[in-house]
């Protein structure tokens, strides 16, 4: 195994852990308390969390090469952990 694969896998390891530790750690709360509660404004979050179903990925996927290249953060962890945790949600939605 050469370093540069060593390194791409651990990166990749690491990336998946995070993405599905945030996306649980948000999402469960989140479902539940738009499920169970009245909470104010909920239509417009229940939107927010629907728009990746209805928008195709590569309009998403220009959106946050934009905002991430505002903000600083391309080719981050950081970055890739949020476009991930972006990505799972819409897919768990669809289902």
């Amino acid at each position: 195994m050469t370093p540069a694969w060593s390194a791409a896998l651990l990166r990749s390891m690491v990336v998946g852990l995070l993405t599905a530790v945030l996306a649980m750690a948000l999402g469960i709360p989140a479902s539940y308390a738009l499920a169970k509660h009245n909470i104010p404004g909920k239509s417009a979050l229940l939107m927010l969390v629907l728009i990746p179903v209805v928008l195709p990925s590569i309009i998403i996927g220009v959106g946050l090469f934009y905002l991430y290249s505002r903000i600083g953060l391309l080719q981050t962890t950081v970055g890739l952990v949020l476009g991930h945790i972006q990505g799972l949600n819409s897919s768990i939605t669809r289902r």
